[in-house]
């Protein structure tokens, strides 16, 4: 779903948009009564922002920001302002994700640019372009012009362009921090953002009243990150396992040092049709797992196509998603379709209350066919029951790499 302005707009908190608007556009401000915004006043600020000057760059700067609002975009952001203990204070008091982004924009522009770097790569982290790599031994990033040189060549070398040619290529590196076992940011991460050339391509854009054939080179997002601590290289790029592999190599041997060989992660291979029947989910008592349940599923035709059927119940529905999809379907139960397949599914985990504590602890399992999960993004404790209880509930099939 694209940029929607007017969207954006009146789900950030008032305050955030007269933080913005003071800060990078003058007298906009003017438009809206910010003690008491009303839908007309904020059209009105809508209105107004389409037909200023500046129009684009606050365009652009609100999408930027948005990418920041959920999840990975919050974890981004955190990763890459942990180390900066004033940034750090500013951010603490935001009332929402949208005025956290916004005050880093304002205070930092370099470190928003890389919440939104690091965002984008950790998006694509699981997907059809990621690898995963293990480095033995714990070494550090080089700092010699001639190693970043080196990788620089070899980077562009490896990404040529389907003409055979090469083009331009830039790369630039900060640190993030790593999420730790408790949920907060510890540790050290080298991220490699590469900006690669692609051919040209001709579109049509207006030049005043009239639209005008032109010439752009889009430029393609490359990422590389590496985790000391786990001895692990993440690397984000088009073009197949065997580009990700090389691009890995040229990083471990200039930047790290490392002669020895890399070697690629073993990722989980998921089976999610295991879930068209009822789920047992028996667990450890010392785990302290109450209940396990399957609160979506989403289904598409085994011989592939567009169609996608997705059946969802509420976490507190007292029937499993099965019982459920039987009574609501009947004879057309979507469950009972040999040749539809699941594709990807939601297990809501909730956990025995702790000690003091006034609510239970509850986390949701992300599962995508064939090898997609949102298990990394969550503490390491969830992580490991994770990790132990898929296989043994019989949604995983085997490893690849």
């Amino acid at each position: 779903m694209g940029f929607n302005l007017k969207r954006f707009l009146r789900r950030t908190p008032p305050t955030a948009l007269r933080q913005y608007f003071d800060a990078r556009v003058t007298g906009l401000s003017d438009q809206a009564d910010w003690d008491t915004p009303t839908q007309a006043q904020l059209d009105a600020l809508f209105n107004a922002i389409n037909a200023t000057d500046q129009h684009d760059a606050v365009v652009a700067n609100f999408e930027q920001v948005e990418h920041l609002c959920d999840s990975i975009g919050q974890k981004a952001l955190q990763s890459v302002v942990a180390a900066d203990a004033r940034v750090l204070s500013l951010l603490q008091g935001a009332e929402s994700d949208e005025a956290r982004s916004i005050t880093l924009l304002l205070t930092d522009a370099t470190l928003f640019e890389h919440a939104v770097v690091a965002a984008y790569a950790d998006r694509l982290r699981n997907g059809r372009s990621w690898s995963a790599f293990s480095i033995n031994g714990s070494t550090a990033p080089g700092s010699g012009p001639r190693d970043l040189k080196a990788l620089e060549a070899e980077i562009a070398a490896a990404l040529k362009r389907p003409d055979g040619t090469v083009g331009k290529l830039k790369v630039e590196s900060f640190e993030r921090g790593s999420f730790g076992g408790t949920g907060t940011v510890g540790g050290a991460n080298a991220h490699y953002a590469i900006y690669s050339e692609e051919m040209a391509v001709s579109d049509l854009a207006f030049q005043g009243n009239e639209p005008t054939r032109q010439t752009r080179r889009p430029v393609r997002e490359v990422a590389i990150w590496y985790d000391p601590d786990g001895g692990t290289l993440d690397v984000v790029a088009p073009g197949g396992t065997l580009v990700r592999e090389k691009i890995a190599q040229s990083f471990a041997l200039n930047i790290l040092g490392a002669k020895e060989q890399i070697s690629p992660v073993l990722k989980r291979r998921f089976t999610l049709d295991r879930l068209k029947r009822p789920l047992a989910a028996e667990s450890d008592a010392a785990d302290g797992i109450r209940s396990v349940k399957v609160v979506l599923l989403r289904l598409a035709p085994v011989t592939g196509g567009f169609g996608r059927l997705t059946i969802e119940v509420d976490p507190s529905d007292r029937m499993d998603i099965c019982a459920r999809s039987g009574q609501w379907f009947r004879d057309a139960d979507p469950l009972q379709w040999p040749e539809w397949h699941v594709t990807q599914a939601k297990l809501r985990v909730v956990f025995h209350r702790e000690a003091g504590k006034t609510r239970d602890k509850t986390i949701t399992i992300e599962l995508r066919a064939p090898n997609g999960s949102n298990i990394r993004e969550q503490i390491q404790q969830h992580q490991i029951i994770s990790h132990k209880y898929l296989a043994r509930w019989g949604l995983v099939a085997g490893y690849q790499v």
